[in-house]
């Protein structure tokens, strides 16, 4: 399993691109690709960006994740703002999109402190992202 750490999205995308372009050769072999980009969450809804966005290989995913407070949805997911180089080339993505009340209120300011951190949003968006990449990473070939 990779988790990549991307870098330089605001001023073009340049590790997602990077990213692509020294490992082509192995992104056919991804199962799936995910982006967390929207601060702390909660997580509130799971939208699949390939095919059918209610596609039964998920319904594992979809069910382990309502417990959480995570509704499907029938939206196509564009990945995030990282990962569509991925995307473009037929990695399959998927998006967990989370609320963001306050988000643009500290992002990228001097306020965006360790202390802002709510442990009941984090934990639970922690446990989303856990749940979906164990369970993804059992999917195989979708």
């Amino acid at each position: 399993m990779h988790v990549v750490l991307f870098e330089a999205e605001e001023i073009g995308i340049y590790g997602g691109n990077y990213f692509v372009e020294k490992h082509r050769d192995e992104l056919l072999k991804h199962i799936i690709a995910i982006e967390a980009d929207a601060g702390q969450g909660p997580v509130h809804t799971f939208n699949i960006g390939i095919g059918n966005p209610l596609d039964p290989s998920f319904s594992i995913i979809r069910k382990a994740l309502e417990p959480l407070g995570v509704k499907a949805s029938r939206a196509k997911s564009w990945g995030g703002p990282d990962i569509p180089p991925m995307s473009n080339v037929g990695v399959p993505v998927v998006g967990l999109d989370m609320f963001t009340r306050g988000y643009s209120d500290l992002h990228h300011t001097a306020n965006d402190t360790i202390d802002k951190i709510v442990p009941d949003r984090i934990n639970q968006s922690a446990a989303v992202y856990v749940t979906f990449a164990y369970l993804a990473s059992e999917l195989g070939d979708y």
